[in-house]
């Protein structure tokens, strides 16, 4: 399931979470061809089951939100783009058509290892 990163508390809530397992957010745009596809990969990957929770931040409603996640995680922003949070931090991103699932799993499954 794709939970929705709406509010300052929402993000709080993804960086706490993301202490137990992986936290995983999707920042796109609901009008750009290039989310769309990145959107489809991020469900598809959603299928797959893997050891992670999942969130997706619609840049253009929650601008605020998008410009929190960029300062905390210390990553220029791009849309779409797929950042893990792991421990607290952001451990990986990867954007535009670099977002597929193969990478996000590779990534998961080496680098959220405790």
């Amino acid at each position: 399931m794709i939970k929705n990163c709406e509010t300052l508390d929402d993000f709080a809530q993804l960086i706490e979470d993301s202490r137990e397992k992986p936290q995983i957010l999707l920042k796109h745009s609901t009008r750009c061809p290039v989310s769309r596809s990145a959107f489809a990969e991020f469900e598809l990957f959603d299928s797959k089951q893997v050891n992670a929770a999942l969130w997706q931040l619609s840049v253009l409603e929650n601008r605020e939100i998008s410009d929190a996640v960029s300062d905390a995680a210390g990553i220029v922003h791009e849309s779409p783009q797929v950042i893990i949070f792991f421990n607290g931090k952001a451990i990986w991103n990867v954007s535009h058509y670099d977002i597929e699932v193969d990478r996000m799993i590779k990534a998961v499954t080496e680098l959220c290892v405790r």
